[in-house]
């Protein structure tokens, strides 16, 4: 056995415990100023995010915005006598809304006692000209024929057959 004083101890059975992990430092709160310039910072780069996002979409949002804003009544004037003739007997009709797309002409007119009609026709066919029953929606307005919808959204008319979509188009307001 080595002498006392060497340094040498008896091996115990029961290992030590490691020491105690470091407790790490609490960091320092930001001052007000420091916390502004971090909002601010937020702020902006959120900004920037949304502008690079809406420049590269914005045919996206501005569709969206046409699409699903409610059409305005205005008292646009008579309604022509092409437009539903038979339902005329008497009552007068009203010019509500008058698009015109790359292909069609759709109009939408309201009698004096408030029902609405639908009256679509190719440009420069008027054989092709149908006149429905037409209800005013929260989007616009929406004429039935059979199976076939046809869906005035802002200025976006919207054909559907069986409920599937068949033609979208865009229309500029012109005088019938």
């Amino acid at each position: 056995m080595p002498p006392a004083g060497a340094g040498y101890r008896p091996e115990t059975s029961e290992p030590t415990a490691p020491p105690p992990a470091p407790v790490p430092a609490r960091p320092r709160a930001a001052s007000r100023r420091e916390s502004r310039i971090g909002t601010k910072l937020l702020a902006g780069a959120s900004l920037v995010a949304a502008l690079s996002f809406s420049v590269g979409h914005f045919d996206d949002i501005e569709r969206f915005v046409r699409e699903h804003t409610p059409v305005e009544e205005t008292a646009a004037g008579t309604c022509p006598t092409r437009v539903a003739p038979e339902s005329r007997n008497g009552t007068t009709m009203n010019l509500v809304i008058a698009y015109r797309t790359s292909s069609h002409d759709v109009i939408i007119c309201r009698s004096s006692s408030g029902e609405y009609v639908y009256h679509g026709e190719e440009i420069g066919n008027p054989s092709s000209a149908i006149d429905l029953h037409a209800e005013r929606t929260s989007h616009g307005y929406i004429a039935r024929n059979g199976s076939y919808t046809y869906d005035i959204r802002g200025r976006r008319i919207i054909v559907k057959h069986q409920g599937k979509v068949i033609g979208k188009y865009t229309g500029t307001r012109f005088s019938p």
